[in-house]
């Protein structure tokens, strides 16, 4: 069974994954896996099997992408560059000033600009949840956001303007 159909199982996954050969032959492996457990139960020649291995195959690839798609996507790790190459050194600084200015821009901002700059952006909820869960109209959402970020704009220019002084 094994040398009858693993080969045309790992084409057939490779067609309708994205994995690679390497990740077509593990399904594929998992396919046979799958058959030798359902042995005592599958009737007929072990040459006429390829439609049921293809059909297990086929959920198993979808499975896979379905799997694959709700992960982040995985980057590989490159042993051959220097990670101090990649990250400048005034990088982390910046980040940090950065930080501590959005916080102070954020803590001047009046109770309720600061909800709805919280919900919108740290939430990530949109302007008409945000109207549901506040009970306001979705136009006083949108004019308090307004404000909200002109007032952090002009806190962000001056602390800048401060800093470089």
């Amino acid at each position: 069974m094994f040398l009858t159909h693993f080969e045309p199982l790992v084409v057939f996954l490779m067609s309708r994954t994205d994995v690679g050969r390497h990740g077509a032959e593990d399904l594929a492996q998992e396919v046979m896996l799958r058959a030798w457990r359902s042995l005592p139960t599958l009737v007929g020649d072990v040459r006429d099997l390829g439609p049921w291995l293809r059909t297990v195959a086929r959920r198993l690839a979808i499975d896979s992408n379905r799997a694959r798609q709700s992960r982040p996507e995985e980057v590989p790790y490159d042993l051959t560059s220097n990670l101090t190459e990649r990250v400048s050194v005034e990088e982390p600084d910046r980040n940090v000033l950065d930080r501590l200015i959005a916080r102070s821009m954020v803590s001047l901002l009046s109770p309720r600009q600061r909800q709805v700059v919280e919900l919108y952006y740290l939430c990530d909820l949109d302007i008409r949840t945000i109207s549901r869960k506040l009970s306001v109209p979705e136009g006083t959402v949108k004019s308090r956001l307004h404000h909200a970020l002109r007032s952090m704009r002009g806190e962000h220019l001056q602390a800048y303007e401060d800093i470089a002084c």
